[in-house]
């Protein structure tokens, strides 16, 4: 099956506006700050030759804005420093820390063996897929640096495979079929800088840039793809009309993985997610990647139950054991340090339907439509309900009071273009947003269902929250009666937050608060709880994860 209402929950068309950013009504944008903490993220001019860890970006002009643009603004306050951990939570272990990039091997192939010649304007595909068909289990293949053709997608199916292309471009051609896909354990893709052509936002694993695929999700499929790494590549824009989006679909995703590192990548401008996480992908890292301008969420976490769901959970008792044991869903993944923001649709780092997710001092701004962290179960999708979730050391900027400084200019995105000049849509999400939405009464009826779609266990600790035209958190909207449970609020800073610190909606009597401030006060201390519940997020040995 191909993951095509999975892989991409929103279709782009006006009925949207509710579903895909959340049922929150819209808020009126409140006092503008400035557009941009830090120049924003153009393409490449020239493509990087040197290896180095982290993908190097030339900086250009930026994009010019959608019209009208935002008045000039002064500079923001300095935005505070998280405060230390808690004595209650100790500090983790870093999943952040990487080590320095393999070394080449002297036995390494080189594509240009095999007939593939860079910046002659001949495609390479052939070259590309007999190079790989003549590699042995464990083998590397460099690209030489240049510009290489990409008419269809690149799939490696050896195990242990190694892509290195440091210096090298892959350009894509086919809006349909552009995907670089790694489907074999421990394949691993390091140093690319993929551009492609584009014509409309797509929603199949073949128009992600970049994918780790292997359709699985509970006891009745076939393993998980194991040990694969997507390091230190560059998913951009190109310089024309056609090329003005670096990919159809996803940026990086990853459907049926397991023991994954998603690390030291920019992406930028994909007509969808920015980085995608599904198909019950487990025990695995997204770090240190920069994440740009994309047509929706820009981190997501996603897991779906399918359609008819409720009926599979009451005939199948294996199926519903595997939904309650967390072994369906997206589990035990840690989001770090990544920088990310200037999304024109969408939400920042999004939990929906995942279990065991730590999302641990990451930057977050600019979140233009919905919330720049949410926690949710949504019905309409047939997600199940997230559980055990820390959100730690956060700092999140500038909440649904800019607009977009880059929408695709190609006429089937006129709508929304004209939407941001007209109304300058927003979802009314908080910051941080925690909700179950759009389930049935008769399902959160069913103590059986009701089980698959409680969201239980969220910890937001630590966090700075700066400059939101809405509320810092918000707990509850649209949710019915028990769907949330055990959520805690310690020690965040919240600042210049036009609305409250925190908006509770329907019963909240299991929340706990402690330390929290606004605008340097106390804040948030008459939450009903007298212990906060425990939360742990990912149990995860990332020492042991590839690299």
């Amino acid at each position: 099956m191909k993951p095509r209402s999975r892989l991409l929950r929103v279709s782009f068309t006006l009925t949207c506006l509710t579903a895909c950013g959340g049922s929150g009504p819209t808020t009126d944008t409140a006092t503008a700050h400035t557009a941009s903490l830090t120049a924003p993220v153009s393409a490449p001019a020239t493509v990087p030759v040197a290896p180095t860890p982290v993908p190097a970006v030339a900086t250009e002009p930026a994009p010019a804005p959608v019209h009208p643009a935002p008045a000039p603004q002064p500079s923001p306050p300095t935005v505070p420093t998280p405060p230390p951990p808690s004595a209650a939570q100790p500090a983790a272990p870093s999943c952040a820390a990487l080590d320095p990039l393999p070394a080449v091997p002297d036995e390494a192939r080189q594509v240009t063996e095999f007939g593939a010649m860079p910046d002659d304007d001949v495609p390479d595909d052939e070259a590309i897929a007999a190079a790989l068909g003549a590699l042995a289990p464990g083998e590397w293949l460099v690209f030489p640096p240049g510009t290489y053709l990409q008419q269809r997608s690149i799939v490696v199916t050896q195990p242990g495979v190694t892509l290195w292309g440091f210096g090298a471009r892959l350009h894509a051609t086919n809006p349909a079929d552009h995907s670089v896909s790694l489907r074999a354990d421990g394949a691993r893709l390091y140093g690319f800088t993929l551009t492609a052509v584009t014509d409309i936002r797509r929603s199949e694993a073949e128009q992600a840039r970049i994918s780790l695929y292997r359709e699985a999700g509970g006891p009745d499929a076939v393993p998980l793809q194991l040990g694969n790494v997507i390091r230190g590549n560059v998913v951009t824009h190109g310089e024309t009309p056609e090329t003005a989006n670096a990919a159809g679909s996803v940026g990086i995703l990853v459907y049926g993985a397991r023991q994954f590192t998603v690390a030291e990548n920019l992406v930028m401008r994909t007509l969808a997610d920015g980085i995608h996480v599904t198909g019950g992908s487990r025990e695995g890292r997204v770090v240190n990647n920069r994440v740009r301008e994309v047509g929706d969420d820009l981190i997501a976490m996603v897991s779906y139950l399918g359609e008819g769901w409720q009926a599979r959970l009451k005939s199948d008792p294996a199926w519903a054991a595997a939904v309650e044991a967390g072994e369906v869903q997206v589990s035990d993944v840690v989001v770090q340090g990544n920088d990310i923001g200037d999304n024109y649709w969408g939400r920042g780092i999004t939990v929906v339907g995942a279990r065991n997710v730590t999302i641990r001092d990451n930057q977050i701004a600019r979140t233009t439509y919905g919330a720049a962290l949410l926690v949710a179960q949504e019905g309409g999708y047939a997600t199940p309900g997230p559980r055990n979730v820390l959100i730690e050391g956060n700092t999140v900027t500038h909440v649904q009071n800019t607009a977009p400084g880059y929408v695709p200019a190609a006429e089937s995105f006129g709508w929304l273009r004209a939407l941001w000049v007209a109304l300058g849509p927003r979802t009314g999400h908080a910051a941080v947003e925690v909700h179950a939405i759009q389930n049935r009464a008769l399902d959160a009826g069913d103590p059986a269902l009701a089980q698959a779609l409680a969201l239980r266990g969220v910890r937001i600790e630590r966090n700075v929250v700066q400059g939101v035209a809405t509320d810092g958190v918000r707990i509850g909207i649209d949710t019915l009666p028990g769907l949330v449970s055990e959520v805690a609020l310690v020690d965040n800073r919240f600042v210049q937050v036009a609305g409250l610190a925190l908006r509770r909606l329907g019963d909240t009597s299991s929340l706990f608060c402690s330390g929290n401030t606004l605008d340097g006060g106390a804040a948030l201390e008459t939450c009903p709880l007298r212990s906060a519940p425990p939360v742990s997020g990912a149990a995860l040995d990332c020492a042991a994860l590839p690299q």
